[in-house]
């Protein structure tokens, strides 16, 4: 029975969804394989031929010597034609050569594109409409007059609403991964097949992790107006994530040891850029600690959600939050969040005062006191914007029943 509701209820949409995850994934990999194939021809030609001779400094990779004086390191036509071929680049703009040949952690795809950030997206939106949608429109309603469990229509919509999302996602990895290796001969796609499995298991991963948030937010929120608002702003704020824990990292070993944080330790940011989530096909090696964190809290978070589901009123519909016994637990985790968030993800308030410490030739000059008092003020803001958000129905309440305690005719009225 739940099998035919849920159909009839999402059917469409999902099908929807799942021809634009496979369509997305689809196009990335046909244009990055026209585009290796236009750029391979360029190279051969006798036009690039002819610029290259004109002027063969204007291609070769700058660099500084100790003194600071820079250098260039010039190539030949053939080592440049060579080096260009390849499809993974390293952090300094330039090719690299066979995969073992470079650090993989140092490599990114020359012609990237954006297929696993949008069906990221759309399995997180879908996993947020899942449940946000069927709380306002009254669908609750009708399910839970069904006389099935709420364990078994939580679990339904996970069956029959995400289980499809992520068997397209899995089909448009596979279909990528064979589509490079069809459309880019070898040595040129300079990835192992390991690799190519590992980055897209990080990439589920990844997708798993936004997908347990969003159903989170669905369970948890009521509001039609500020439930989404809060949603999209919290969605927006994860990309600072990574940024939020390296600035941890980095406070906590100082504190430690110090001493800076090395790159090799910072799971989360490091070379420039975030390591926590995987967007896009990467040679970096497999490394424990994200997909466990990323894991552990959408699991975390997804069980909450189950067990929070359970105990749906629909007298609170409208409400901020659904269910008015979990403020106090929400407000601690979102104040929490909040102040790390402006702390080390946004303002990164620690790292000139670490800088300033090490290394006093910087020139930060940022004392221990104005780290703290900043701290302390970003602290406080979390704390206001959380307690509004969570507590503006009953604060207003409150205020209503203790003006028209000093004032008794408003009670008459």
């Amino acid at each position: 029975m739940l099998k035919a509701i849920y159909t009839k209820r999402y059917g469409k949409a999902l099908v929807a969804a799942i021809l634009v995850i496979l369509g997305v994934f689809a196009l990335q990999t046909v244009s990055i394989v026209r585009t290796w194939h236009s750029n391979h021809e360029w190279l051969h030609s006798a036009q690039f031929k002819k610029e290259f001779m004109m002027d063969p400094k204007a291609y070769g990779d700058y660099d500084y010597d100790k003194k600071g004086n820079e250098i260039v390191n010039e190539y030949t036509l053939e080592e440049y034609i060579e080096k260009e071929s390849y499809l993974f680049m390293d952090d300094s703009s330039s090719s690299v050569g066979p995969e073992e040949l470079i650090p993989a952690d140092l490599s990114y795809m020359r012609y990237g594109g954006s297929s696993f950030i949008v069906a990221t997206v759309i399995v997180a939106l879908c996993g947020f409409l899942l449940f946000f949608v069927d709380q306002k429109t009254s669908f609750n309603r009708f399910l839970f007059s069904l006389g099935v469990s709420r364990k078994q229509l939580f679990k339904g919509k996970l069956l029959y609403g995400a289980v499809p999302l992520f068997a397209a996602f899995v089909l448009g990895l596979l279909g990528s991964g064979i589509g490079l290796r069809l459309g880019i001969p070898h040595p040129y796609l300079n990835i192992s097949f390991v690799q190519l499995v590992s980055s897209g298991l990080m990439g589920l991963v990844t997708c798993f992790f936004f997908f347990g948030i969003s159903c989170f937010c669905g369970v948890m929120l009521g509001n039609l107006v500020f439930g989404p608002v809060a949603y999209a702003l919290f969605l927006w704020s994860l990309q600072l994530l990574p940024n939020m824990l390296g600035g941890l990292s980095e406070l906590i070993y100082y504190l430690m040891h110090h001493k800076y944080l090395p790159d090799r330790l910072n799971y989360f940011y490091g070379n420039g850029f975030p390591r926590l989530y995987t967007f896009d096909l990467r040679k970096d090696p497999f490394s424990w600690p994200e997909p466990v964190l990323l894991l552990l809290v959408s699991g975390l978070l997804l069980f909450w959600a189950y067990r929070k589901y359970q105990t749906l009123s629909l007298e609170h519909d409208g409400e901020f939050l659904l269910y008015p016994e979990s403020r106090w637990p929400i407000w601690s985790l979102t104040v929490l969040y909040l102040t790390l968030f402006a702390i080390f993800g946004y303002a990164r308030v620690w790292s000139p005062y670490i800088y300033d410490q090490l290394d006093p030739e910087t020139g930060w000059d940022y004392s221990f006191a104005e780290a703290l008092g900043t701290s302390i003020f970003l602290l406080v803001v979390a704390i206001a914007v959380s307690t509004l958000l969570l507590f503006f129905g009953p604060l207003t309440k409150w205020l209503r029943e203790k003006r028209a305690q000093s004032n008794p005719k408003l009670i008459e009225k």
